[in-house]
């Protein structure tokens, strides 16, 4: 499986295990469409880089989900 895939793989699981406020989930799937688009890689690394540092200014985000979301940033950034 290929990094782009466990990035997705990573928030359909979230939205599966988890009850994600409406605002992350909404990040998320703007994430997903980042990733399914036909850009550069590095460029898609950019965009939800840019939309997860929004979130990381989220101070009401449960510890839980903001570990799993710095695993989907760990795992951009490999890209």
């Amino acid at each position: 499986m290929d990094d782009v895939a466990l990035i997705q793989s990573y928030i359909e699981d979230l939205h599966e295990e988890m009850d994600v406020p409406k605002n992350i989930s909404s990040k998320l799937k703007t994430i997903k469409k980042i990733l399914n688009g036909d850009e550069d890689v590095s460029i898609k690394k950019s965009r939800c880089l840019n939309e997860l540092d929004d979130l990381h200014e989220n101070h009401n985000i449960d510890a839980n989900l903001r570990c799993q979301l710095w695993d989907i940033v760990s795992t951009l950034e490999q890209l």
